[in-house]
């Protein structure tokens, strides 16, 4: 959103601070004339790529531009990775991917099974 601030202008501004709640606020360009922001926003909900996330803002190009907000069912890491603390990220992950993590254990260890098996059956042979 910063970059794209600092290299274009945008007209209007549409924010939706709480996903939960039924509220939006819409910050419009003082050197615009109101009469094409209205216009804008009425088109708004008829175009294909129109407002949508938590911001969204129409460009000088009249092409909105949309962000989401970061997932907060995620952890953010505030501090650095190292030795002291990968465990605890690492078992932090575990816990949020359990699924996938127990699906590529159950592939590593069938892998392992099979050279195992492939190394005692060409083992085998050769005595």
């Amino acid at each position: 959103v910063n970059s794209w601030l600092e290299n274009n202008q945008s007209q209007v501004a549409v924010l939706k601070p709480n996903s939960d709640r039924n509220e939006i606020f819409i910050v419009i360009n003082p050197d615009l004339v109101s009469q094409s922001a209205f216009d804008a926003l009425s088109k708004a909900n008829l175009e294909t790529f129109g407002p949508a996330g938590a911001l969204s803002v129409l460009g000088s190009d009249n092409v909105w531009h949309s962000w989401d907000r970061p997932s907060p069912s995620l952890p953010i890491l505030l501090e650095p990775l190292n030795l002291d603390n990968f465990w605890l990220v690492g078992s932090n992950i575990i816990s949020i991917y359990a699924a996938e993590f127990f699906v590529l254990v159950i592939i590593l260890v069938a892998i392992i099974v099979l050279i195992t098996f492939l190394y005692l059956i060409l083992y085998r042979r050769r005595t």
